[in-house]
């Protein structure tokens, strides 16, 4: 299927009358047609100072196939691309034939930041450059996204001068290793991904950036196969579901593909996980897993010092570090460079038998359900309990697998939970060390002793956590936080050459002036390297994926990456006058 844009008279290379008709099956059909199927683009016509056009539309819930438009065009262009915030979430996926994969695009959440009717102005962002000699462009809703909207309203290609050629080629040779990506609940909790190409889009996105590994999550996860979603709420999730139960039933096949891939095209790729053993089951939640071992084996969940049992497995148990080990061993036997153990989402330890002899043991007299975390003599024994577990950890798995660990905001609040991080880069056990945006605090209001302040009150604490949980995690990107902690990190890099890497902003919440001038902050703060939690989400804001990929060496000024141009008429309505929202 062939279809040819018209041009505009304004400017040479601005395609924007989008077609209306499509073949006998009329994949493409004006806006308000109530006839035929569903499941097709819809031609919505719009005008800007640029021209006029039909942006062509594929509603929620409706699920049209891709279709190609010819532009007819040779040699270098930079090209942008123009859509409309239709009020939903939208995804929607271009490429260029030839190309493995499509890329992924959305507008950043908040929309035009000048303007609360957002419909009222489209956005125009830099694509891609390339020799568009033979190709045309191919232009599809993402199967796993049925239930957002898709939409494009123009693509605008610039010539290219031989020079800027040579000068883009340059600045692409300019990459420098020096982000980890990470690729969040890929295979079993974030899409369907029906298809190969599904599976190695956000891959295909690595592939000649400044990446310097990729942690893939849920690679060494734990008993895949009887990984139960609770009742799902909508169709959307059926759809989820029936896609993870395909996962699980195919993840030997789709690792060693990601593999396969990663490394003929020179990408590090890493089996990553949450180190919390757990198996949260409510009702109705989409993201509550039954989870077989911590099912079947209650006897190693954690304790809090109330006495309450949790339905998380505690590092205190070998048999818990040996389930764990013998996952990995699993993962890294598909191939993986690498494990990156996430370790700031979750708690690991608490106050099982085996920690309350070892603290007796080395504190007698002491009762440690009284101590807060901050406590060194407390934290200082769970400490104990997980550098062990490291250690283990290194002797299964060698010198030759790089072992990378993610942690919260500070290296010394780390130590609140178990995680001496200084002490595993002092012993060899880590290769690097990656910042995480989570901080995990215990928050004792209203629990302390009025006899003692420095001890807990057990009786205040049970009716402390009948009210709010004490155990809190405070998710987010707070600059000065992650600032603070810096010098922490460049120091522990000095002083034991492990490789560090500071967190950048939580992906597509800040503007692209906000997300430059905090990743400006960490470089004057001397961070070299950085990690792009969720990664595979910023992919689809292209200019904040702009800005990921070439962090570490030059941008090419000469782009402009976002802008936004005002809509004069929408599907026949003039709004060249007075804003809509407010009917004239």
């Amino acid at each position: 299927m062939k279809l040819t844009m018209g041009k505009t008279v304004k400017m040479e290379h601005l395609f924007c009358d989008l077609p209306r008709i499509v073949r006998e099956q009329q994949l493409i059909r004006p806006m308000h047609t109530q006839s035929g199927p569903q499941d097709c683009w819809r031609a919505l016509p719009y005008q800007t100072k640029l021209g006029s056009g039909n942006m062509l539309v594929a509603a929620e819930n409706a699920l049209p196939g891709p279709v190609t438009l010819s532009v007819n065009l040779t040699g270098w262009h930079r090209v942008y691309i123009g859509m409309l915030d239709l009020r939903g979430e939208n995804y929607t996926y271009l490429k260029l034939t030839g190309d493995t994969c499509y890329t992924g695009f959305r507008h950043a959440r908040g929309g035009n930041p000048r303007q609360w009717a957002v419909e009222e102005y489209a956005e125009e962002v830099y694509f891609t450059s390339a020799d568009l000699s033979g190709k045309d462009f191919v232009l599809a809703k993402p199967d796993s996204r049925f239930d957002n909207i898709s939409g494009l309203a123009w693509i605008r290609c610039e010539r290219m001068t031989d020079d800027e050629v040579a000068a883009h080629l340059a600045l692409e040779a300019e990459k420098k290793p020096c982000v980890q990506m990470h690729i969040d609940g890929d295979l079993y909790a974030e899409d369907s991904f029906p298809t190969e190409q599904d599976y190695l889009i956000r891959l295909e996105k690595l592939r000649n950036t400044n990446t310097d590994f990729c942690s893939l999550e849920y690679s060494f996860d734990y008993d895949a196969a009887d990984l139960t979603p609770e009742q799902p709420l909508h169709r959307g999730d059926l759809r989820w579901s029936a896609g993870q139960l395909h996962l699980v039933q195919n993840k030997d096949a789709v690792y060693r593909r990601y593999l396969q891939y990663a490394h003929e095209n020179g990408i590090t790729l890493y089996a990553a996980n949450r180190m919390s053993v757990a198996g949260f089951s409510v009702p109705y939640m989409r993201w509550g897993w039954k989870t077989q071992f911590p099912q079947q084996h209650p006897e190693y969940r954690c304790v809090a010092r109330d006495g309450s049992v949790s339905q998380v497995c505690s590092y205190a148990y070998p048999q818990v570090q040996e389930y764990v080990l013998q996952h990995m061993k699993q993962a890294v036997a598909y191939g993986f460079d690498g494990v990156s153990l996430i370790f700031h989402r979750g708690v690991h330890i608490g106050f099982e038998q085996p920690v309350l002899q070892r603290f007796g043991e080395s504190y007698p007299g002491v009762n440690p359900l009284l101590l807060p975390v901050t406590d060194e003599r407390l934290h200082g024994v769970w400490c104990e309990v997980m550098t062990d577990f490291m250690c283990r950890l290194r002797d299964v798995l060698g010198n030759r697998i790089k072992v990378n660990v993610i942690t919260d905001y500070g290296l010394e609040s780390a130590k609140n939970f178990g995680l001496d991080i200084r002490s595993w880069a002092a012993m060899g056990l880590v290769d690097s060390v990656s910042q995480g945006d989570i901080e995990t605090v215990e928050d004792l209001t209203d629990c302390m002793s009025e006899e003692d302040p420095g001890l807990i009150d057990l009786q205040k604490y049970a009716l402390r956590i009948q009210e709010a949980p004490v155990i809190r995690r405070f998710p987010g990107t707070d600059l000065k936080k992650v600032l603070a902690y810096i010098p922490e990190y460049l120091q522990l890099e000095k002083q034991y050459g492990v490789k560090v890497y500071h967190v950048l902003p939580w992906t597509n919440i800040f503007s692209q002036q906000e997300y430059l001038a905090y990743v400006q902050a960490l470089q004057k703060a001397g961070a070299k390297r950085f990690l792009a939690w969720n990664s595979y989400s910023s992919e689809w804001n292209l200019p904040e994926w702009y800005h990921i990929t070439h962090l570490g060496s030059r941008e090419d000024s000469s782009l402009k990456l976002r802008r936004f141009v005002r809509l004069l008429t929408l599907d026949g309505c003039d709004i060249s006058h007075y804003q809509n929202n407010w009917r004239g």
